[in-house]
């Protein structure tokens, strides 16, 4: 943290610092994803899944290319704001693993909501 201590400046090193790293599901996420509309690539996991630990590690690569450019959100579908996030995106846990994007459409508080169909890889996670 550089500068003045002040509210306003601690507040925007803090945003910056939440968009520069993969983060968990959390309410300071809802606020910033689906109050303040900031667009979020999630990767909703099921931790007893084989294939969890390749597609996380795919997905930090990605995040060293994505960071600063989009919210990247890491998370298991088990607490209560985990399960209405999966409810949000139309995922079962059948689905899992899989991958959302999500962004503000031009109607307020309305949401485009992608579906990752390829591979969940770090290039693909990128291009998508």
């Amino acid at each position: 943290f550089a500068g003045a201590l002040t509210s306003a400046n601690l507040t925007k090193f803090l945003e910056e610092e939440l968009f520069n790293s993969i983060q968990p599901f959390s309410s300071a996420m809802v606020n910033h994803v689906f109050l303040r509309g900031k667009p979020a690539l999630f990767f909703l996991r099921n931790p007893d899944a084989v294939s969890t630990k390749r597609i996380s590690s795919g997905f930090q690569s990605a995040w060293k290319e994505l960071k600063g450019k989009i919210f990247m959100i890491e998370t298991d579908i088990v607490e209560p704001l985990e399960i209405r996030l999966a409810d949000f995106l139309g995922i079962e846990d059948e689905a899992l693993p899989a991958v959302r994007l999500v962004e503000p459409s031009e109607t307020e508080h309305q949401f485009n909501k992608y579906k990752m169909k390829s591979d969940l890889t770090g290039d693909n996670f990128v291009s998508f």
